[in-house]
């Protein structure tokens, strides 16, 4: 159905008392570790990389769990299909991280046989620029207000998305609101607003502050 991936920022607003760790879980056969980032080979036909954006320093350690416990039901489906009770093993990629700091990471599944996706930072630790199956993707997903002038994009804004399948279809959005513009369109909220270009015709959403809804 495409690219879908996730990018998490988690800031610790300064706070220094403790080193902070990032630890992803997964139904996995096991994870390879690389500089700054780690490929797990998924237990049910999905595999899923993950890219350390921020801090600047990491330390990646793996580590494995063998989980024994679910429903009567299902371990009774399980030792009937398999023949033996039930567990599931999961693979850890722990990212030990800097005292002070955030992480900015991405996590991308992707089906085995599919080619792995290009993560790359973009406007410094703010950013990041995926590329994958001649798709390109820009992501702003900060805390604080940037002014952007790169790769076509004008922005002022703390979050952004612009996704470019080719010239006749791409998208912008303002997540957060804020100004932008993008080959010769351009945008301004001051909440969540998109604007996509399908085929070559253009459409215009507004969504709802979720940050300001209450109860």
């Amino acid at each position: 159905a495409g690219m879908n991936y996730l990018v998490i920022r988690d800031d610790f607003g300064g706070w220094a008392g403790r080193t902070p760790n990032f630890n992803y879980w997964a139904l996995a056969d096991g994870v390879a570790l690389g500089d700054r980032q780690a490929a797990f080979k998924g237990g049910l036909g999905v595999d899923t990389d993950l890219r350390v954006l921020a801090p600047a320093q990491v330390t990646l350690h793996q580590d494995t769990f063998t989980n024994t416990q679910c429903e009567a039901a299902v371990g009774a489906r399980h030792q009937q299909k398999y023949g033996k009770p039930f567990s599931e093993t999961y693979s850890l990629c722990r990212i030990e991280g800097q005292k002070g700091q955030g992480f900015f990471v991405v996590l991308f599944p992707r089906k085995p046989d599919e080619p792995a996706p290009v993560i790359e930072p973009w406007q410094g630790t703010s950013g990041v620029k995926v590329t994958w199956k001649g798709e390109t993707h820009f992501v702003l997903l900060d805390t604080q207000e940037h002014e952007i002038k790169a790769d076509g994009i004008k922005a002022k804004a703390a979050a952004l998305v612009v996704k470019v399948t080719d010239d006749k279809d791409w998208s912008l959005s303002l997540p957060l609101g804020g100004a932008a513009s993008f080959r010769g369109q351009a945008l301004k909220s001051a909440g969540p607003v998109e604007l996509a270009v399908v085929d070559g015709k253009v459409r215009k959403a507004e969504g709802a502050n979720l940050q300001e809804m209450r109860p």
